[in-house]
């Protein structure tokens, strides 16, 4: 994967997130799908080739979104699982963009220091 390819990814899964927040103002609370469907939707076999990250990431969002629930939203009054606050969501991308190991010192000294704080 190139660092273009990289940085588009990127770019393009953040409009994505965003495009989501945004919306869940008005987005229906619940899930409008279960998890069969989605399973039997997203269920086959891979591509023998890569293909192109932003439209991995763009078909991503569009198969999953009838499973989400707008858990980050204001009108959800389920389960107390976390909000989003823009600190945790840029926490947690900055993380997924590490990739780091917490299980071995060596591996992240940085990620093994968070892991024995938390």
């Amino acid at each position: 994967m190139s660092v273009d390819d990289r940085e588009r990814a990127l770019r393009r899964a953040s409009e994505l997130a965003i495009e989501f927040v945004n919306g869940l103002p008005e987005r229906h609370v619940g899930a409008q799908t279960d998890d069969a469907e989605l399973v039997a939707k997203l269920a086959g076999p891979l591509p023998d080739e890569g293909q192109d990250p932003v439209t991995v990431l763009e078909q991503m969002a569009r198969d999953f979104d009838p499973g989400l629930v707008a858990s980050a939203g204001p009108r959800h009054f389920g389960f107390v699982i976390g909000g989003q606050l823009p600190a945790s969501a840029g926490a947690d991308w900055l993380t997924g963009a590490w990739a780091q190991n917490a299980n071995l010192h060596p591996l992240s000294p940085a990620a093994a220091a968070a892991e024995l704080v938390t």
